[in-house]
């Protein structure tokens, strides 16, 4: 079986002078298309039953080839697709049923947590913001996959309209670096040299486990700004959200610090390298951070190495999900 990679419009016996007069689809070039010359054809393959969901089919207009869109590129055009990736507004027009009963479930978790197990917010009157700028929120939705396409669960994430912020009244300095994709290849290619002892840390809820220095003063989100005993309220926040300007700072300064404290004063003792910010080096270990996405690699005979770390971690404060933190299976949704 010949399996190769093409545009998704053979064209080396196109004459491009007359090219506009041909029909083609419209799809995006960046979308690539696979091309498997299979016998049997690719759908009656079993070793891709779990991938069948993820295969786009398009018959090519001028040899009748028939080519399939790769399974993760056809993962991502589904996730920022409405139906999976949807606004407010599209979840307020959907019709009564399960689906919009699971996104109204997902906002009713995000606003549990948010008051009750991450005690973040507080209802005050608007009378005490005390002319502090009251900012706009909106609601960011999600579907989550299983890494076979399957669905995962329905996200709701309730963000700061951080473009509207004010300088110096809600927001101050903002920068946070994030590990680059050529030290994130180099790393991955050293573990397939070394084939070191890996896992991954992904924190839940990053931004929300660092406390904002003054306090940000939120309009409530729809649908619950039009309940009767909302109306004169407004919220005040005070640990850092999504869309907040600050937050990324606040959540990598907090992280950092965790690392490169001297063990002497209870840290973990890691060096920044000088050439990646996000790349944390120890003489027994190696660490890469994109956000709240950490891996580490350390030597197979060091294997408890990883579980010490995770475990200061756990002391400093830092909540990450031990049922997750293991093998790596995806790194940045690949």
């Amino acid at each position: 079986n010949q399996v190769k990679f093409k545009d998704f419009v053979p064209h080396d016996d196109i004459d491009f002078d007359s090219a506009h007069l041909l029909q083609l689809p419209r799809i995006p070039s960046a979308q690539h298309w696979i091309h498997w010359k299979t016998k049997p054809p690719l759908t009656d393959n079993p070793t891709l039953n779990t991938f069948n969901r993820l295969l786009d089919q398009y018959t090519c207009p001028l040899t009748n080839d028939i080519h399939y869109q790769h399974p993760f590129m056809y993962a991502a055009k589904l996730a920022a697709s409405p139906e999976f990736e949807p606004t407010y507004r599209d979840v307020s027009r959907l019709p009564e049923g399960e689906t919009k009963e699971g996104w109204r479930n997902a906002m009713a978790i995000e606003m549990d947590t948010l008051f009750n197990t991450r005690k973040a917010f507080r209802l005050i009157d608007k009378s005490e913001a005390n002319g502090h700028q009251i900012v706009a929120t909106m609601w960011g939705f999600r579907t989550k996959f299983f890494p076979d396409g399957t669905e995962k669960k329905k996200k709701a994430r309730l963000v700061v309209r951080g473009d509207l912020q004010r300088e110096n009244i809600s927001k101050e300095e903002t920068y946070s670096p994030v590990v680059d994709f050529a030290t994130v290849r180099l790393f991955h290619n050293l573990c397939i040299q070394h084939q070191p002892h890996t896992i991954q840390i992904d924190f839940t809820a990053a931004f929300l486990q660092s406390n904002l220095p003054t306090p940000l003063y939120l309009q409530i989100p729809p649908p619950y700004n039009s309940y009767p005993d909302m109306q004169g309220k407004c919220i005040v926040c005070t640990k850092s959200l999504y869309g907040d300007k600050r937050s990324s700072k606040l959540w990598w300064s907090k992280l950092s610090n965790a690392l490169i404290t001297p063990k002497s004063d209870g840290g973990l003792g890691f060096t920044a390298s000088p050439f990646d910010q996000a790349l944390f080096l120890r003489d027994d270990c190696m660490i890469i951070a994109y956000c709240d996405d950490l891996i580490l690699a350390t030597k197979q005979e060091n294997k408890h190495i990883t579980s010490e770390i995770t475990d200061h971690l756990a002391k400093q404060g830092f909540d990450f999900d031990r049922e997750d933190t293991g093998d790596i299976n995806t790194y940045l949704g690949i």
